[in-house]
């Protein structure tokens, strides 16, 4: 297992880098929405999705036997972390369902995040380590 995440991310990050993934073949692609998008009210959802569709489009051309999975971004409470406000609590709930859409018709498997206990956040926007393993977890349940 490898996670090629890196802090402060976006997905517009991930698309440019999935391409130059150095590890080997991966069996399970996971594609997490992050928190990092949704700083300060996010892009417009539309742009968001259109992106996420291409990151999908991308893993499967790379690694078509690789099992997808799209998560769903974790919750955010509120915080005095900058950026991750109301505007950006309100910009997760609309990107949510489409997320959900996009899961369904590209046939990839989908992991929701939403329901992250709050406790399991270190500063009430990235989890903790506690916090990771519950998404491991979730997802390793999510794959037949």
């Amino acid at each position: 297992m490898a996670n090629a995440g890196a802090p402060g991310a976006r997905l517009v990050d991930v698309v440019r880098l999935l391409p130059t993934w150095p590890g080997p073949v991966p069996a399970v692609v996971v594609l997490q929405v992050g928190t990092e998008d949704a700083r300060g009210g996010g892009m417009p959802p539309s742009e968001f999705c259109g992106l996420l569709q291409q990151a999908v489009d991308t893993a499967r051309s790379l690694w078509p036997c690789a099992v997808l999975v799209v998560c769903t971004a974790p919750p955010l409470v509120p915080t005095s972390v900058s950026g991750y406000n109301r505007a950006a609590r309100r910009w997760l709930r609309r990107v949510e369902p489409l997320v959900i859409a996009l899961a369904a018709s590209n046939g990839v498997l989908l992991a929701g995040l939403g329901s992250m206990p709050e406790e399991l956040l270190a500063d009430g926007v990235h989890p903790s380590r506690e916090g990771a393993r519950w998404i491991a977890a979730l997802v390793a349940a999510v794959i037949p």
